[in-house]
């Protein structure tokens, strides 16, 4: 059954939406609305009117391509153009902080209290630059963008460009680039359990598994997620039962693995190499 829509018009996106998800209202512990991230640029927050059956626009965001460095080209005739966001993800620890990868491959960290306008638009609320801090940016659109769950300094990503970085939001150059020579990858995420564990998808049909106590450049393990060798596009650790991922390819397989203890089992002093790893940045 459907319980609410929104409309075309103004106050929507008018380019592919890239990513729906919940959204926890910051400050209110059980209030949520839906977040939508699109290729226009715009991240938009609504909230639920069941009543009406609609979703009503509450607060809206724009990513502007002056905050890409100038030696990045981006092809757009407006004045102050928008590049399409293909990715977002909350730090797990600051619910007001954000991070962001766009179509152009530029990485930014954002804030959701941000009274920075965006400039002009026809929306009937006014749009809000939320970017705070921009990193080195991909050399091709970011797929993937993934916040530590043990370290409020760290996060993922990933891109088309075939690397896979770890990033400090103390620094605007990554602390740790990773090139698995596989094509594209595509989901990058951190593992519930361990600090320095995580895992990517490739385009090669793999996924692949590191752990940064064993090595910064070879993974632990590597999955064969897709028997036709297929691009693997999503990949989720389950935060319950925390022995199983699953994977799913580009003509529709969907497998779920079972993780050994070995990936599983959190070893003594990993937080603290994990917290190593981040005290080597500091701010620019």
């Amino acid at each position: 059954m459907l319980i609410a829509s929104s409309s075309k018009g103004d106050d929507s996106h008018n380019e592919p939406i890239s990513k729906v998800m919940w959204y926890k209202v910051p400050g209110k512990k059980k209030l949520y609305h839906v977040l939508s991230v699109g290729l226009d640029g715009k991240m938009l927050v609504w909230k639920l009117d069941k009543d009406k059956n609609r979703l009503k626009l509450s607060k809206g965001y724009v990513l502007l391509a002056q905050h890409m460095p100038k030696s990045v080209k981006i092809k757009s005739s407006k004045r102050n153009p928008e590049m399409g966001v293909t990715s977002l993800d909350f730090s797990c620890v600051d619910e007001e902080t954000f991070y962001i990868g766009s179509e152009s491959g530029g990485m930014f960290r954002c804030s959701v209290n941000s009274q920075v306008s965006a400039g002009d638009s026809t929306s009937s609320i006014s749009l809000v630059d939320p970017v705070k801090l921009t990193f080195l940016p991909h050399c091709g659109p970011v797929y993937s963008v993934n916040s530590s769950p043990y370290h409020r300094n760290l996060f993922l990503s990933c891109s088309s460009d075939s690397t896979l970085r770890v990033h400090s939001i103390l620094q605007t150059q990554p602390v740790m680039v990773i090139e698995p020579a596989s094509g594209y990858l595509y989901t990058v995420r951190w593992s519930p359990t361990k600090p320095l564990v995580f895992a990517v998808t490739t385009q090669d049909g793999r996924a692949l598994i590191y752990d940064l106590k064993k090595s910064q450049t070879t993974p632990a393990h590597v999955l064969e997620a897709s028997p036709s060798k297929q691009a693997v596009y999503v990949m989720e650790f389950n935060q319950k039962q925390r022995k199983f991922m699953a994977t799913g390819d580009a003509v529709g397989v969907i497998k779920v693995w079972q993780l050994n203890d070995e990936i599983t089992t959190e070893s003594a002093a990993e937080r603290d190499i994990l917290n190593s790893l981040a005290d080597t940045s500091g701010q620019d």
